[in-house]
């Protein structure tokens, strides 16, 4: 009997896990397209809940996106700084966000282009946000 490997989603093995599923938690799942999906025995894959430190990691989005004048930067937690980082890695701006949850980055200085906006939380975290400016 033939079966195809399918990759599930990492968010449907970690809810089996959580919810003690075997089937989906400890093994890689085959699809028999006469019988449907079945545990392959031999195949053992791992499966990592989320930890609590890993849920406490801030997140942040800026908008718009292009951008023109200004970004708004909105997190989850107090930021740090946000430093504005072009293609090639070079800083060319930083901006000091005092521990505030929402600012306003102006960016009518910078030329078009993909910039990456670093941005540094108080506790210490980093993320990063991809953003064009457009016009």
């Amino acid at each position: 009997m033939k079966y195809t490997r399918y990759l599930l989603p990492t968010a449907l093995l970690v809810a089996a896990a959580l919810t003690g599923s075997d089937a989906f938690a400890q093994s890689t799942i085959y699809f028999d397209l006469k019988q449907g999906a079945r545990p392959c025995p031999t195949a053992q894959s791992q499966v990592v809940a989320p930890t609590a430190i890993e849920a406490d990691i801030p997140q942040a989005v800026a908008f718009p996106n292009p951008f023109s004048d200004g970004v708004q930067v909105k997190a989850t937690a107090g930021m740090e700084a946000i430093s504005i980082h072009d293609i090639s890695g070079k800083v060319i701006q930083r901006v000091d966000a005092l521990g505030l949850a929402e600012l306003n980055v102006k960016t009518d200085n910078l030329s078009n282009g993909i910039y990456f906006f670093i941005i540094a939380f108080e506790n210490g975290s980093k993320t990063s946000l991809k953003l064009c400016k457009t016009y």
